[in-house]
């Protein structure tokens, strides 16, 4: 599904609660981050604290891409449980937490444009995040010791 993601012709919205490299691996995600750079697509991100916390948690490596636009909303206004991206007329739905790992693609314009409404809504609630600020919070050295708060 993430793979898929690379033939997109419009901006991808992303609900993101952790890490993708956790559930595909930081050979392949570096391999799609590189395609994303290359092919210049861009998307944008909402995250919630829980993110965070999945990275400090991790031994992951978070790899922003050029295209890529981050804003933050609190976990507690938003429990963001599992993931989703929409692009073109597409829905993906993603989770793996714990051990139930599932993944649906839904091929359906008025779904992704209804989906894409909510994404909005959200994304104008949420708090923007500089580029600087986003590369400088996911390297490894820069890791801060207590709950993190780029937002």
């Amino acid at each position: 599904m993430l793979w898929n993601e690379l033939s997109a012709k419009t901006d991808s919205c992303v609900f993101v609660y952790k890490e993708f490299n956790i559930a595909v691996g930081q050979n392949f995600f570096q391999t799609w981050v590189e395609q994303m750079n290359e092919r210049e697509l861009t998307a944008r991100e909402l995250r919630t604290d829980l993110f965070d916390k999945d990275f400090i948690e991790t031994d992951s490596v978070s790899v922003p891409y050029e295209g890529m636009n981050v804003r933050y909303l609190k976990y507690d206004d938003f429990p963001l449980t599992h993931g989703m991206t929409i692009y073109d007329n597409v829905v993906s739905i993603y989770n793996w937490w714990n051990d139930e790992i599932f993944g649906v693609e839904i091929y359906n314009q008025q779904v992704a444009d209804m989906q894409r409404l909510f994404f909005e809504t959200f994304w104008n609630m949420a708090k923007p995040v500089s580029k600087e600020k986003l590369v400088a919070h996911t390297r490894r050295s820069h890791l801060p010791t207590k709950e993190p708060k780029i937002y």
